[in-house]
């Protein structure tokens, strides 16, 4: 085989049936081996490297964030992909409906109870996503493979999900300004949402426990993974930029099996890819 070849379609569909076993694995909280999945599929690969197989999960990452659909944490998303795997990840979707029902299953849960955050909240928090370039489109994968669940919003309309991720930060914030001595910032933290609407842009006042300066702080939740896209509304951008020194946007992931969020300072423009997607219709 030679280097650089295109994968045939045997190669790609496998390639494709072992990336979701990962990601239903990962999806579900259960434990998985990247190496023994990528051994595996190297035996039936016929000369493929540990190397090339890495790259073309990789580009399955970004088919799929294409498609609205969060990838592997541990695949970046890699453009530059065949058409042919445009397609058959697309096929592989739509033809297993069993499998969206299974992902939307997990993205709809909401937890009996909030996590403990006593323990150290600093251990919730991990390093946002790189901006990677914009991923190459579908490219005109056939329209009848179209994948139609938008994950993103049914976060958004997911009220329950997004009152706990509040709870669950708004508990974060007050433990850790208690942990550095600061009880009377503690007490001031403000959910504003549910105090005064939600109509501000941000959804808790915190404070820096070194400044005391206020903290607002915006939070998105999801069940899915790191890379999972989401929405924020005109309202939130503009406060993120009228309040640049004071804005946060937390972004809790895999809340219902295993919590961690990352923290986005503005501009987002420089930190996540904004794309328009509502549009406002009038006479």
């Amino acid at each position: 085989m030679s280097v650089g070849s295109d994968w045939s379609e045997r190669e790609v569909t496998l390639t494709i049936q072992d990336y979701f076993e990962m990601l239903l694995a990962e999806a579900e909280g259960k434990p998985y081996s990247k190496a023994d999945h990528s051994r595996a599929l190297g035996a039936g690969l016929e000369g493929r490297s540990k190397g090339a197989i890495e790259r073309k999960h990789m580009n399955i990452s970004a088919v799929l964030i294409e498609l609205n659909i969060a990838p592997i944490d541990g695949y970046k998303p890699l453009a530059n992909y065949q058409h042919l795997l445009a397609t058959e990840v697309a096929r592989f979707i739509v033809d297993r409906p069993d499998l969206l029902a299974r992902l939307q299953k997990i993205n709809d849960e909401v937890p009996d109870f909030l996590p403990a955050t006593a323990l150290s909240p600093a251990s919730f928090v991990v390093d946002p996503p790189e901006l990677v370039r914009a991923v190459d489109s579908m490219r005109g994968a056939p329209l009848k493979y179209a994948v139609r669940v938008d994950f993103a919003d049914n976060d958004r309309r997911n009220r329950r999900l997004g009152e706990l991720g509040e709870r669950f930060v708004l508990d974060l914030e007050r433990q850790k300004l208690m942990d550095a001595g600061r009880d009377d910032l503690a007490r001031r933290i403000d959910w504003v949402s549910s105090t005064r609407g939600d109509g501000l842009g941000y959804d808790i006042v915190s404070f820096d426990e070194r400044t005391d300066s206020e903290r607002l702080i915006e939070v998105k939740t999801t069940n899915q993974g790191l890379r999972a896209p989401f929405y924020i509304t005109s309202n939130e951008l503009r406060a993120s930029e009228d309040h640049r020194d004071e804005y946060r946007l937390y972004r809790v992931f895999r809340f219902s099996k295993e919590p961690r969020l990352f923290i986005l300072n503005p501009p987002l423009s420089s930190r996540c890819k904004l794309e328009p997607k509502i549009y406002r219709a009038c006479f």
